[in-house]
């Protein structure tokens, strides 16, 4: 930044030194002076588009999470419906065993009920660890989201006020180039 600067600045003297009009010392730092702002303005316009981009993508990967894992919940939610079904059908043949007259067969009904609702549980526990993963997924993409927008807004503040420096700096420096080129002129007439 320091070159591009010194750069500019040796840029704008050979110029006027090879041009018509010649610069004085009072002025050049006057212009390096002005430049020097631009480019401080420059700066704090990239911190603020940066800080703009890393809002828009926190907004974006938070929508995205909450929506695949939206359709992933829904998926699970016809999956657990689909198991109860199972289980309420598959379960009442074994109760009706429990119930039977001859000890034997109900004991051997007894004995497939618990390990059907063992089964039953087991699979009810892996569908249930997977909603709540997928339940905090949601939480982290809803929080993203939820940041990413409190941080919109806040670089938007930054990129508005960073705009409207840069412009003035902009507009001084173009202000200063132009005074510049004008005396020389002056004194030339005010010397006839």
């Amino acid at each position: 930044m320091k070159s591009h600067l010194l750069f500019l600045v040796l840029v704008v003297l050979s110029t006027a030194t090879f041009g018509q009009n010649t610069i004085s010392s009072k002025d050049s730092a006057k212009l390096a002076k002005l430049e020097n702002y631009v480019s401080k303005a420059e700066a704090k316009m990239a911190v603020a588009e940066k800080k703009m981009a890393y809002a828009d993508s926190l907004i974006a990967s938070g929508t995205a999470l909450i929506e695949e894992n939206d359709a992933q919940l829904d998926e699970l939610s016809d999956e657990m419906k689909e198991l109860d079904a199972t289980y309420k059908a598959e379960r009442k043949p074994l109760e009706k065993g429990t119930k039977s007259k001859d000890k034997a067969d109900a004991k051997q009904a007894s004995t497939e009920l618990k390990a059907f609702d063992t089964k039953y549980k087991a699979d009810t526990k892996v569908l249930t660890t997977k909603e709540k993963a997928l339940l905090k997924q949601m939480a982290k993409g809803e929080s993203d989201l939820t940041k990413g927008k409190t941080a919109k807004k806040t670089a938007k503040t930054a990129v508005k006020e960073a705009q409207k420096a840069l412009d003035e700096a902009q507009k001084n420096l173009d202000e200063g180039k132009a005074e510049i080129e004008d005396v020389p002129d002056e004194k030339k007439s005010k010397k006839k």
